[in-house]
């Protein structure tokens, strides 16, 4: 039986699969910078906060537009580990308000290696997720600003500007929104040099699982530079889940 705050965790860790969407992608208007909105501090403290995953195990596919990757994620305090159940990959990520720590290993039995900063930018499964998109280390980027409140899906929410300041990045910024209500991250876009977007993320759907809410799909896009337009694709499907991790 899922607890009710499973919504908040499952969103997080999601968008740590995480994250940018596809197709013809539809315009939207810059947030509001006059709009009263809470600080950054205090919207990134929130999301924190959400960042305590109870123990979990879910399972769901990273779909491109050439395979399925059938996969388990299994959740645990501010650690999640990926398994991909036909490849022999597994990526732990570690949470913590300094850095993102992500490993890897072939199977159980091996011992976990830290990934170095240089393969961040290499893709997970052929995918257009990388391995610095799945360590969200733009929560902790040195730099965070007040973007302005806005709306997204009909949703009341908050962007706020990250900039990596001297830290390892392929983005010159990544911008990204909060849910007003329940301070979840349920978009973001990342900049290159010349302030284009070539990555973005969004929540397309969810459903209930047990008694609680969880994410559904989301869509993952590698975006043509200057264009609102992806080159590709990659979807993140959540198919089933249980409490406790195995």
């Amino acid at each position: 039986m899922f607890k009710q705050g499973f919504l908040k965790r499952v969103m997080q860790v999601a968008l740590a699969v995480v994250c940018f969407a596809g197709g013809v992608v539809q315009s939207w208007a810059a947030p509001n910078p006059n709009a009263p909105m809470p600080s950054a501090e205090m919207i990134l403290a929130r999301i924190w906060k959400n960042m305590e995953l109870q123990a979990f195990t879910l399972s769901g596919v990273i779909r491109t537009d050439k395979k399925t990757h059938p996969i388990t994620m299994k959740t645990l305090g501010r650690e999640i580990v990926y398994e991909a159940l036909e490849t022999p990959l597994q990526i732990r990520v570690q949470f913590t308000m300094e850095r993102s720590i992500l490993s890897t290993r072939r199977s159980s039995q091996d011992a976990w290696k830290d990934l170095p900063a240089s393969k961040g930018g290499e893709a997970v499964l052929g995918s257009d997720i990388t391995y610095e998109e799945l360590g969200l280390d733009f929560l902790n980027w040195p730099l965070t600003q007040e973007a302005g409140a806005d709306s997204i899906k009909t949703l009341r929410a908050y962007a706020l500007d990250a900039y990596p300041e001297g830290r390892p990045s392929r983005y010159k910024k990544i911008r990204y929104w909060v849910s007003a209500d329940h301070f979840l991250l349920i978009r973001a876009d990342a900049y290159n040099d010349k302030d284009e977007v070539v990555k973005r993320v969004e929540v397309n759907g969810v459903q209930k699982i047990g008694n609680a809410w969880a994410i559904k799909e989301m869509q993952i896009a590698s975006m043509i530079p200057g264009r609102e337009l992806s080159r590709s694709r990659t979807y993140l499907e959540i198919r089933s889940g249980q409490a406790g991790v195995k």
